[in-house]
C-alpha cells in the first residue's frame, strides 16, 4: 500500500514539474524577438492600429454607401431641362438659396446643377461614404442636404448632381499612389501646382462612384459628370499616368461613364456628362478622351460646354465669336447634332451667363437660349460663377421678339446674322476692335488650358495664331489685316480651367451680407478676377488643326 502511494505522489509530482517546464518554454520569447519588442513596440501593433485603407484595394467590393436620412423623393424629369449652375456654398446659405429661388419662381429655370464634389475634390456635405470620412474629404458647405433637397421637391425643381471626377487634387495627395506621376517617381501637377488622379485607375472609379450612390440615395435625379477627361493644362511631356493598360484615352472615358451607368441606373438615376464645346466640331478627342461619338455611347446626356467667349476669332467664320452668340451656339450644336443623329442621346448645352471681354446681359442670353431651339434642342443650362444670377436676363419683356441676331453687347445694334461662313461688313469691323479682358465674377467651368512653352519665359513671348473653322481666303485676308493691328494670342492659352476652377466666392465664413453685396465683393472674387484671363475653358477651336494651337497634347 505504501508503496502504491509512493508511486502516486512521485508521478503528481513529475506532471506537475513537466507542465511548467512545456508552459515556461511557450512563453519565453527568443533573443532576437525580445529585442524587436522592445526596439519597435509600434510595429509589433501596426495591423492591429492602422485604419483601413480610404480606397479598398482592387477587387475587393466596396461597401455600398447609405445616407444619413431617408431618400427624398425628388421631381421626375421635366420634359425640357432648364437650369443653371448652384455652389455648394450658395446651396448651403439659406439668405443666397432664397434668393436663388426666387429667381427660378420668376424664369422658366426649372432645375438646379449642385456642386456635391467640386474641383478641390471635396466634398459639399458630411458624407456617409467610409472612403470620404477616413480621407475627411468633405466641408460643411451644406449643413442641411435634407432640408435643401425638400425644398426643392416642394419647388417642383429638379436637382442634379455635379461630381467632378478626375480634377480631385485632395485625394491625390491623400492617396499620391492614384496621381499623375512624372518621370522620376513624382507627383505631376500642372500650371498652378494642382494634382490630378490617373483616369485608368478602378479605384479612382469605385470612389466616385459610391460618391454617386449616395447622392442618388439622398434624392438628387441626376448625376452630372464633370472633368470628366484626362489632364491638358500642365507639361505633359513629363506626365506618366501608372494605371495605363494600353487603352486609348477616348476608350477610358468611354468605360469609365459605361461603367457609371451601369452602377447608377438601377437606382433610378440619370447619368449625364460635360465636355468641351470644341468636342462639338473636332473630328478626335482633343487629347483628353473627349471623343463625341465614344461618349454618346456611354451616357443619354451630353452638356457641351458652347461659351461664345471660348472660341477664337474666324471659328466658324465668324470674326469675333463672343459678339456673335447666337452664330456661335447654333453652328456647335448643329455640329453636334449632324454627327449625334444615330445615337440615342440628347444634347444639353451649357449657355454663358458671364462677361470675359464683352458684356453679357439680356439680349446675349435670349440670343443663345433661341440658338438652342433653332438647332433643334430643347434644353439647356447656364453657367454663373458667382451664381447671381438676373431676371431681366432670362424673362423677356412683353412686346418684344427674341433677338436672334448676332448682337453687339454695347447694344448699340445687331449685326445680321451670318450664312455660308461669310462675315457681315459690321464683323469685319468689329474684328479689329481691342478686347477688355474681364473676369466673370468668379469661375467659370471646364475647359482647358494650351500646353505652355518649355519655359515662362518663351510662353509669355510667344503669340500663336487662333485655329479657325470656316475661313475663307478673304476671311483670312481680314484676320491678319486686324491682327497687324491687335495680335491674337492663343484663345487655348487663356481658356481650359476658369469653367472648371470652382474657386467658391460665396464662402460665409469670410464674413459679410454675401446677399447685399457686389459680385466682385465676393470673398474670393478677385482671385477668380485675376485668374479669369488664362482659366477660361477654350472651345474656341476644332478639327484636327486644334494642335496647331493648344500644342502637341499626347505624350509621346
Amino acid at each position: 500500500m505504501w508503496k502504491k502511494t509512493r508511486i502516486c505522489v512521485l508521478l503528481f509530482v513529475l506532471f506537475v514539474f513537466s507542465v511548467r517546464i512545456f508552459s515556461s518554454s511557450e512563453t519565453k520569447p527568443t533573443g532576437f524577438l525580445l529585442s524587436y519588442e522592445k526596439l519597435f513596440p509600434k510595429q509589433m501593433t501596426s495591423t492591429v492600429l492602422n485604419p483601413p485603407p480610404a480606397i479598398p484595394p482592387r477587387g475587393t467590393p466596396p461597401l455600398e454607401p447609405e445616407p444619413l436620412f431617408p431618400r427624398v423623393t425628388p421631381t421626375p424629369i421635366p420634359e425640357e431641362v432648364r437650369g443653371v449652375y448652384v455652389t455648394g456654398w450658395v446651396a448651403g446659405t439659406p439668405s443666397l438659396f432664397k434668393r436663388l429661388l426666387r429667381f427660378i419662381d420668376a424664369t422658366p429655370v426649372n432645375s438646379l446643377v449642385i456642386d456635391i464634389k467640386d474641383d478641390t475634390g471635396k466634398l459639399s456635405y458630411r458624407s456617409a461614404v467610409p472612403m470620404v470620412n477616413t480621407l475627411d474629404a468633405w466641408e460643411n458647405k451644406i449643413p442641411d442636404v435634407q432640408k435643401m433637397l425638400k425644398t426643392l421637391q416642394q419647388k417642383k425643381v429638379y436637382p442634379i448632381a455635379r461630381l467632378v471626377v478626375f480634377k480631385d487634387p485632395y485625394l491625390a495627395e491623400k492617396r499620391p499612389e492614384f496621381a499623375l506621376k512624372q518621370p522620376n517617381g513624382e507627383v505631376w501637377r500642372d500650371y498652378k501646382g494642382m494634382a490630378w488622379v490617373d483616369p485608368h485607375a478602378r479605384e479612382v472609379w469605385e470612389y466616385n462612384i459610391q460618391i454617386a450612390k449616395e447622392a442618388v440615395k439622398m434624392g438628387f435625379s441626376e448625376i452630372q459628370f464633370d472633368y470628366v477627361r484626362f489632364a491638358s493644362d500642365g507639361d505633359l511631356r513629363s506626365c506618366v499616368y501608372p494605371y495605363a493598360d494600353g487603352s486609348s484615352k477616348e476608350d477610358v472615358i468611354r468605360d469609365f461613364l459605361l461603367y457609371a451607368r451601369e452602377e447608377l441606373e438601377p437606382l433610378g438615376a440619370v447619368v449625364s456628362a460635360d465636355v468641351f464645346g470644341l468636342a462639338c466640331s473636332a473630328p478626335d478627342d482633343l487629347f483628353i478622351g473627349q471623343k463625341l461619338e465614344k461618349i454618346a455611347e456611354a451616357v443619354p446626356v451630353i452638356c457641351p460646354m458652347v461659351y461664345p467667349s471660348h472660341y477664337a476669332r474666324g471659328s466658324y467664320g465668324l470674326a469675333n465669336p463672343d459678339l456673335q452668340p447666337y452664330a456661335t451656339v447654333l453652328r456647335s450644336l448643329q455640329d453636334a447634332g449632324q454627327r449625334l443623329k444615330d445615337y440615342p442621346v440628347k444634347l444639353r448645352p451649357w449657355l454663358q451667363d458671364f462677361s470675359l471681354g464683352n458684356a453679357y446681359g439680356p439680349a446675349e442670353i435670349q440670343a443663345q437660349i433661341q440658338a438652342v431651339y433653332d438647332a433643334g434642342v430643347r434644353e439647356w443650362l447656364f453657367w454663373n460663377p458667382s451664381c447671381r444670377y438676373n431676371v431681366d436676363k432670362y424673362v423677356a419683356r412683353k412686346n418684344e421678339e427674341p433677338d436672334v441676331a448676332n448682337v453687339v453687347p454695347s447694344g448699340e445694334g445687331t449685326i445680321p446674322a451670318v450664312e455660308d461662313g461669310t462675315p457681315s461688313p459690321a464683323d469685319q469691323g468689329l474684328d479689329s476692335e481691342a478686347e477688355e479682358t474681364t473676369a466673370p465674377p468668379g469661375e467659370t467651368h471646364d475647359g482647358s488650358r494650351a500646353e505652355e512653352e518649355e519655359s515662362a519665359e518663351m510662353a509669355e513671348s510667344v503669340v500663336l495664331p487662333p485655329v479657325v473653322l470656316g475661313l475663307t481666303a478673304e476671311e483670312d485676308e481680314i484676320e491678319e489685316k486686324s491682327e497687324t493691328e491687335e495680335p491674337a494670342v492663343c484663345p487655348v492659352e487663356a481658356v481650359m480651367d476658369v469653367q472648371e476652377k470652382n474657386v467658391d466666392c460665396t464662402d460665409p465664413a469670410e464674413g459679410g451680407d454675401l446677399e447685399s453685396m457686389d459680385p466682385m465683393e465676393i470673398p474670393c472674387a478677385e482671385e477668380a478676377k485675376d485668374g479669369a484671363s488664362e482659366d477660361v475653358n477654350d472651345d474656341s477651336t476644332s478639327g484636327g488643326e486644334m494642335k496647331e494651337c493648344i500644342g502637341e497634347f499626347k505624350e509621346e
